[in-house]
């Protein structure tokens, strides 16, 4: 019974901390004079960079020449602390513009933004020192994702640049496709993907760029560049955490002009590597309406998945995208006419959101991260895979205990039920052994479960999360 007890007081936490499960507070606030137009995070370090624009520039206090400076702003510390440096200070907005509108980190020391004019700029030294690489070109860049030594970055035309050697050199193939590229992403160096919005079509190469192929994200994608309206799907941004998993994120819009206002939200995951996608458009109580969207960003060994828009519809999922709720507290730290449109993870807990307010942290209870353990025993241990589970559940179980009449293996709910007893399914070994266990879970609905091992006085429990 004090088992049973044990895993309700857990499964209870769990509960009472789904009620807020983001805790935001503001690392920057507003000021008149800054806008924050993208950043990113390094989640290895902690590392935060922001891009701050300030107008005007220090030494032109009027707007008649309208100047400004481009700041770049790091942190090693979570945005505590923060190293300012001066990109570029142009004179003219119109003639000679450049700015930088996209960065990513090669690794903790290694960053490169992109931007307008072919603009791009590299620091090997965490942001300290910073040199331009190219520029002077007709093409605005509009996005770069860097892992390690490789990187790719994409512009308008349908520019594309490929690095090998972590910005030193870029292999720049102009207006290789149609449109304009507003995303990328280097998955791996074998697959490096470029997004186009308009005809909802992802380019890919797994050669760096030697050869493309592409992706059809939505039959039901129609843009109308004269108008400049969409009709049916638009697929602003797409993320994948590996060469199979992704996801994707938009609007549905109805097939005739006259409701242009009242697309509704479109999302999307795939498992394929993006030959295919399921959708979910079944999103009747978080409607995006005026909101343009703008990404769509998980981690790895997180349930949680952000999405930001040009609006304050800040959305979260903490259960792999099974269910969606739109954040009232960074809403109402948000003025109602700004937005909430960049999004970046540090690690697995801890979400950055910038916008033209602000900049705002935001940490991730752990809800739906129960935490494991044991009785004390510090040599029993079990291993589950894969992580989230779909179909089976695959379990490897060792430790130091004893074999007894009440040995069991039981699965509890978020409710504190107990939904499957698998007691069965486990080699009864002697301790200092390995125990294997394939659990069957199709019929469960997908979320967050605990198992429960006993044996004589031992116990141990572990966190099983189910996503389909």
């Amino acid at each position: 019974m004090k088992y049973i007890f044990c895993i309700l007081f857990i499964l209870g936490n769990i509960i009472c901390l789904s009620a807020q499960a983001i805790q935001w507070e503001i690392i920057q606030s507003n000021n008149p004079n800054h806008t924050i137009s993208g950043f990113k995070s390094y989640h290895k370090d902690n590392i935060v960079m922001a891009i701050i624009e300030e107008y005007p520039a220090p030494d032109d206090p009027g707007f008649s020449k309208i100047r400004y400076a481009m700041v770049i702003r790091t942190s090693n510390d979570g945005g505590m602390t923060w190293h300012k440096d001066t990109v570029s200070h142009i004179a003219r907005v119109i003639n000679g513009f450049a700015r930088v509108k996209a960065f990513s980190y090669c690794d903790s020391l290694t960053i490169i933004g992109v931007g307008d004019s072919g603009l791009i700029v590299r620091t090997i030294d965490g942001g300290k020192h910073w040199e331009k690489m190219q520029q002077k070109k007709y093409w605005n860049f509009r996005h770069i994702d860097c892992k390690g030594n490789y990187g790719i970055a994409v512009g308008t035309y349908g520019t594309v640049a490929i690095t090998t050697d972590a910005g030193k050199t870029w292999n720049i193939q102009e207006k290789r496709f149609s449109y304009l590229f507003n995303y990328a992403q280097c998955v791996s160096p074998q697959y490096m993907i470029a997004h186009n919005v308009f005809d909802c079509r992802q380019y890919f190469t797994r050669d760096f760029g030697v050869t493309w192929d592409s992706i059809q994200l939505s039959n039901n994608c129609y843009y109308n560049p004269t108008t400049s309206i969409f009709i049916g799907d638009e697929i602003s941004s797409v993320f994948y955490y590996d060469e199979m998993n992704g996801l994707a994120y938009g609007r549905r819009f109805p097939d005739s002009t006259d409701d242009y206002y009242t697309a509704i939200t479109l999302l999307g995951k795939t498992t394929d590597g993006g030959r295919s996608w399921q959708f979910n458009d079944d999103t009747t109580n978080l409607p995006i309406k005026l909101s343009v969207p703008t990404l769509i960003q998980g981690f790895k060994s997180s349930p949680y998945i952000f999405t930001g828009s040009f609006r304050t519809e800040f959305m979260y999922s903490s259960d792999n995208g099974q269910t969606w709720n739109i954040d009232s507290t960074i809403t109402a730290l948000i003025d109602v006419n700004k937005d909430c449109r960049y999004i970046s993870f540090s690690d697995p807990t801890t979400i950055y959101c910038g916008s033209t307010f602000g900049l705002f942290r935001g940490t991730i209870q752990q809800s739906t991260n129960v935490e494991d353990g044991s009785n004390g025993n510090p040599y029993l241990f079990i291993d589950v895979k894969p992580v989230p589970a779909k179909n089976d559940i695959n379990l490897r179980i060792y430790g130091l205990y004893s074999i007894s009449s009440d040995f069991s293996l039981l699965l509890y709910d978020s409710m504190g039920n107990m939904v499957k007893d698998i007691s069965q399914l486990a080699q009864k070994n002697q301790n200092g052994a390995w125990a294997d266990a394939t659990i069957p879970v199709q019929d469960l609905t997908a979320g967050v479960y605990v198992l429960l091992f006993k044996a004589g006085t031992a116990h141990y429990t572990k966190k099983i999360l189910i996503a389909y």
